[in-house]
């Protein structure tokens, strides 16, 4: 008798986040009102050139935010200290609650570990899609390869145009398999599942009102310098930073490692072909009625930006996705009756802070441009102002406020001094020198509106398993029953368990139809 991993799923108590959000705000608006007093005693003002008045505006804006974002992170710091994290206990038997599709996504970046996790999932009624948007023929034949290795548990998906980004890859699959299965699972290429991950997280979805699971993530072990520096920030973000803005504001779907109810994604219409689809998917979802809740106790494993150069590729995607959200899907969340006002509030600010670097560039410029300089303030000498005591202590709190973000990072290494010291000093100047990047990449999408997905894995090694011999597939869309994968093998071939897939003994794999959109 096999085991179902049962957890508690991390939600956001009403009223304990009402009250938490409304002492932040009240008490930031205190600190408005008297940092307005003391710049307005200290001669600040917007009088003068524009390019002063402007410099002033920026600073100002600066200082605010700064703020906000510290005692955001102060609060989830707060609340974080003596929580222990919850994990998952075997109770009962797995039980049937729906069929799942495990959707694996790849694109020049297939890993067969990743892969591999997706198979050797407990729960025996799931099914994988390897979702292959390659281009290098290398890594087509090596889905290929996994595929006739896999032929009862996989089925290759391709399409021949490649738009709509990850969220347009896998609207294609589902749109193929969605009216067969009642969940689907979404894993990234270099995602690791644990054996237990689709039985666990079924268990989460005991309300209808549940739309999405997400798991926690943990980081791979590094095999650079670069990452072994910086990969303890993916146990931070999860560990004491998602849970804690999951109890008190609002949950977002983070794109892979998690499970979604097929009924939501036909109810918002697929996923929104953006670059920050997930993102999109959440907001979309919870205006139409769905949460999200977390199982701190599932993990999937996932790899480290080896490089500062993929570093650098994955924060620009997610500020311009970002950008590209607050242009198009941020007003009508904002706007929605279904959403409680401070759920909009922690994803609006978490948003902002996205785009802190070109707000913090923007304020410098200005200020150099108009020959004023607030280094000068610290040391008590401005050519604009003559500050006071009032005004030092605001600017040196401000600086404090940019650097909050590392409190939880503080809290989870506080045991560890050395290694904490070695991670906010590489975290710190690893940010400043990507701050030009992201701040000119937040500029070209504000004003054109345009978005680039780049693709940050940096793996390329090639698979070499004896045993068959593996001929790639066509190149041919799905949407028609023509796609095949033709290989040999000296075993015999289960058949697929999917109802509307089947591979025949000589390893053929053919669709037999699919689900639409609508259906």
């Amino acid at each position: 008798m096999q085991a179902r991993p049962t957890n508690t799923p991390t939600t956001h108590s009403a009223p304990h986040s009402a009250v938490a959000w409304t002492i932040l705000i009240v008490f930031w608006i205190v600190c408005v009102a008297s940092c307005y007093r003391e710049l307005r005693t200290s001669g600040f003002s917007m009088s003068g050139s524009l390019m002063i008045g402007v410099s002033h505006c920026a600073l100002a804006s600066c200082v605010l935010l700064s703020w906000l974002f510290g005692m955001y992170y102060l609060v989830l710091t707060l609340t974080a200290i003596g929580k222990r994290r919850q994990t998952a206990v075997t109770t009962g038997p797995i039980e049937m609650r729906g069929r799942v599709a495990v959707l694996y996504t790849t694109m020049n970046d297939f890993s067969r570990a990743a892969a591999l996790s997706c198979v050797s999932q407990d729960y025996p009624w799931c099914d994988v899609f390897l979702c292959d948007d390659s281009t290098d023929p290398m890594c087509r034949e090596q889905v290929d390869r996994f595929h006739c290795e896999f032929p009862e548990k996989t089925a290759v998906l391709r399409r021949p145009i490649r738009s709509g980004f990850k969220a347009g890859n896998l609207n294609h699959a589902l749109k193929q398999i969605g009216r067969d299965y009642q969940f689907f699972a979404v894993n990234d290429a270099d995602g690791v599942l644990q054996r237990t991950f689709v039985s666990a997280l079924l268990s989460a979805f005991d309300d209808e009102r549940v739309g999405f699971v997400q798991s926690r993530q943990v980081a791979a072990t590094s095999r650079t310098i670069f990452g072994h520096y910086l990969d303890v920030g993916i146990a931070v973000y999860w560990t004491r930073v998602v849970p804690h803005s999951a109890a008190f504001g609002f949950l977002m779907f983070h794109g892979h490692g998690a499970m979604v109810r097929t009924a939501v994604w036909k109810r918002i219409g697929g996923f929104p072909e953006i670059v920050s689809e997930d993102l999109a998917f959440a907001t979309e979802a919870r205006r139409c009625g769905y949460i999200g809740v977390l199982c701190e106790g599932v993990t999937c494993e996932e790899e480290f930006p080896s490089s500062y150069r993929a570093f650098a590729k994955r924060q620009l995607k997610y500020c311009t996705g970002t950008c590209e959200h607050l242009r198009r899907y941020m007003w009508p969340f904002l706007t929605s009756p279904e959403v409680r006002w401070y759920e909009k509030c922690d994803r609006l600010l978490a948003s902002v802070m996205m785009m802190s670097p070109f707000l913090f560039l923007a304020a410098i410029i200005t200020s150099t441009a108009s020959g004023f300089y607030p280094s000068r303030l610290l040391g008590g000498a401005s050519n604009v102002l003559a500050p006071s005591l009032g005004l030092r202590v605001m600017i040196w709190s401000t600086l404090a406020g940019w650097v909050c973000p590392l409190l939880p990072a503080c809290l989870h290494m506080w045991r560890k001094p050395t290694r904490l010291a070695r991670y906010v000093g590489a975290c710190i100047l690893v940010h400043l020198a990507m701050a030009p990047t992201l701040a000119a990449g937040v500029l070209r999408t504000l004003v054109t509106g345009r978005t680039t997905f780049p693709v940050t894995g940096d793996r390329g090694g090639t698979s070499h398993d004896a045993g068959w011999r593996c001929e790639p597939a066509a190149h041919e869309a799905i949407d028609s029953p023509s796609m095949t994968c033709s290989c040999r093998r000296a075993a015999a071939v289960q058949p697929f368990t999917s109802p509307n897939w089947s591979c025949v003994d000589h390893g053929e794999c053919r669709s037999h139809g699919g689900g639409s959109l609508g259906s």
